[in-house]
């Protein structure tokens, strides 16, 4: 049995060094991409699911700080907790 070998074709460094470029297409393609993904999942998530924002968080400070507990006054008959609400100024049950 005579077996030749065969040289193998070895790539010279300017052929193995490849430079990527960035296109106009390819950003476009990137942010409709990213555009649309972040859309389906505003739309999808249900809005228990979704993270509370700064505005969202101070919404709820106001509203803690609006409504100050009655601590001499007796509940009512509904067995509910008076409060002062300091935006009308009056005794509110809740």
């Amino acid at each position: 049995m005579n077996q030749q070998l065969v040289p193998t074709k070895t790539k010279t460094d300017q052929e193995s060094i490849k430079v990527d470029k960035m296109s106009l297409a390819g950003v476009g393609n990137s942010v409709a991409g990213t555009l649309a993904v972040e859309g389906l999942k505003s739309l999808f998530t249900s809005e228990g699911n979704k993270p509370a924002t700064k505005s969202d968080i101070k919404n709820l400070e106001r509203r803690f700080n609006r409504y100050l507990e009655i601590k001499n006054i007796h509940r009512n008959i509904q067995n509910q907790i008076p409060y002062y609400d300091s935006v009308q100024k009056v005794v509110v049950y809740i």
